[in-house]
């Protein structure tokens, strides 16, 4: 089936933030066309799928502040560590973490505990 490559642009530009749209593959999906003719369409390197590119980053990034406002205001433990992970310095990620930056080395439980000491009297 032959496709207009202006109005492919096009819709795919409406689609993107109207559902928002985080991957090429839901693109094409709702599009209705494969992914293979999506780029063969619109270019890798094109201006035009850079802008597309841009679009999806838009969404990825309020995607991403929505879910860390709901981690903040939540009560599930789990996403609390997964948040205090993403805010937390490397030498509080480390002691979360078990590890150091930079290195395989596993820190020693006691140094752990005397890390978690030290910082408590910081505070």
């Amino acid at each position: 089936m032959a496709y207009d490559t202006k109005k492919l642009f096009k819709q795919a530009k409406k689609l993107i933030p109207e559902q928002q749209i985080i991957f090429m593959e839901d693109l094409a999906i709702y599009l209705g066309i494969s992914k293979t003719t999506l780029y063969r369409h619109i270019g890798n390197d094109s201006d035009e799928m850079d802008e597309l590119k841009a679009l999806i980053q838009v969404n990825k990034v309020v995607g991403k502040a929505e879910i860390r406002k709901k981690w903040y205001s939540g009560n599930n433990a789990t996403t609390q560590i997964a948040l205090y992970k993403l805010l937390a310095n490397p030498k509080e990620l480390a002691i979360l973490t078990g590890y150091e930056q930079n290195t395989d080395e596993k820190a020693k439980p006691q140094d752990i505990i005397k890390e978690l000491k030290a910082l408590q009297n910081e505070v």
